[in-house]
């Protein structure tokens, strides 16, 4: 009997061990929080990260507060210090945050995480495994149903060209919205690092009446940034915005966005190609809202990305593409299906506009026939974001980042979005 206790202390001594070794510890800069989200340890990050900083997916994380990945301090030329640092994030992550003012707490405090300039982050999911930035509400029902605008976003910034700063590029620095830090510089092919499966949801925290924090935002980022596979999910504002910048996205989802699915100005020049966008039914402005500079619609460099292979699907009496104050684009091979109207130009730079090889199915489609290159739909309902039609090409003037295709809309054969996006 005294050997059978013993042999029992031993297995249960060994289940505690085993137990407590499965617990992964937080990592340094970090500190344990008293919440199990997810049922993991939860770790807090929170200020400013000087040193690197990797997230493993044996935990979860949780922001609390305005979070920098390295230092910047916001001066430009000879006078700019940074103290860069990168942040690295394994597939199946999760980071959770949920702004206090959103579950009755007197603290008015934002929440969401900055990639300061020289600074990188690495976050590399997969399809079975992708990379969730979400609100706390979707793992703890007991604070109510996860909405738009529970914490702030994500943030890049980067030191290529944006026109903001007129021509003295080398020596500049804008200032991100509502202390999200530093961007702008005068390096195109600048590196803030990897987002390759990534989704985003229930962000865009309220700045002002009339004014909200974008999915992801894109301050000047450039284009040795790898963004492959992103999805912004239920943003109270935008789902992407680029404020200048070069960097190239392919494999893009935006759903449910309450503003603009997609935005840029001040000079943005990247290239996107497969995107899947889908309105809500009762929200959302524009599919996309292309702007050059307010202040100087002819201020260089212009605002001219190219786009292929988008499916945009909107709702009534909205409007499909807003070209506005300057801006130029080359789009082809993409669908716009759903919106009261499917083109505003007017105030497009007519001489870098150009719209061809692309299908339109909206209930005023006036202003879309004046690109005469394209197929006009009969209006009846929305087509689906899988819907693609055959004769898709990629010209010899587009940037060799391009794959080529033979179909029109954001998805072929392949169905791209399966297994890591939701809302689709």
């Amino acid at each position: 009997m005294k050997l059978l206790l013993t042999t029992q202390a031993l297995l249960v001594a060994s289940v505690a061990l085993a137990s407590s070794v499965a617990l992964a510890a937080c990592p340094k800069g970090t500190k344990e929080s008293s919440e199990r989200l997810d049922n993991k340890t939860t770790c807090i990050l929170s200020k400013t990260y000087r040193d690197d900083l990797h997230l493993t997916n044996a935990n979860s994380y949780v922001l609390d507060g305005k979070v920098f990945i390295g230092f910047d301090n916001g001066k430009g030329g000879s006078k700019m210090v940074l103290d860069p640092a990168t942040l690295s994030i394994e597939a199946g992550t999760k980071i959770f945050a949920l702004n206090p003012l959103k579950i009755n707490k007197p603290e008015n405090i934002r929440n969401f995480l900055v990639i300061s300039r020289g600074s990188k982050i690495l976050a590399k999911g997969t399809a079975q495994a992708p990379i969730v930035f979400t609100s706390k509400r979707s793992v703890l029902p007991k604070l109510g149903k996860p909405a738009p605008g529970d914490w702030g976003g994500l943030f890049l910034n980067g030191q290529a060209r944006s026109n903001k700063c007129g021509s003295d590029f080398a020596n500049c620095v804008l200032t991100g919205e509502a202390g999200t830090g530093f961007y702008g510089g005068n390096h195109d092919d600048d590196n803030s690092g990897v987002l390759r499966y990534v989704r985003v949801e229930f962000g865009g925290d309220r700045i002002n009446s009339k004014k909200e924090f974008n999915g992801i935002t894109f301050n000047a980022v450039g284009d040795q940034t790898q963004v492959n596979y992103i999805q912004v999910h239920n943003n109270d504002d935008d789902g992407v915005e680029f404020f200048g910048g070069t960097v190239n996205v392919r494999h893009l989802v935006i759903t449910g966005a309450r503003d603009d699915s997609i935005d840029w100005v001040e000079g943005y020049r990247g290239s996107i190609q497969f995107a899947a966008i889908v309105q809500d039914s009762n929200e959302g402005d524009r599919g996309i809202e292309a702007d050059n500079l307010k202040a100087n619609n002819n201020a260089a460099p212009r605002s001219m990305p190219q786009l292929s292979n988008l499916t945009v699907i909107g709702r009534a009496g909205s409007l499909a593409l807003k070209l506005r104050r300057g801006t130029g684009v080359i789009l082809t091979n993409s669908i716009f299906s759903g919106f009261a109207k499917c083109v505003d130009a007017k105030e497009a730079k007519e001489s870098d506009t150009d719209i061809f090889n692309n299908v339109f199915s909206c209930s005023d489609m006036s202003k879309a026939k004046a690109f005469k290159d394209n197929q006009f739909l009969r209006f009846v309902a929305p087509l689906k974001v899988t819907a693609n039609f055959k004769g898709g090409e990629i010209t010899d003037d587009f940037s060799d980042w391009f794959e080529d295709v033979d179909f029109i809309g954001a998805i072929g054969s392949q169905d791209w979005t399966k297994g890591w996006t939701v809302g689709l």
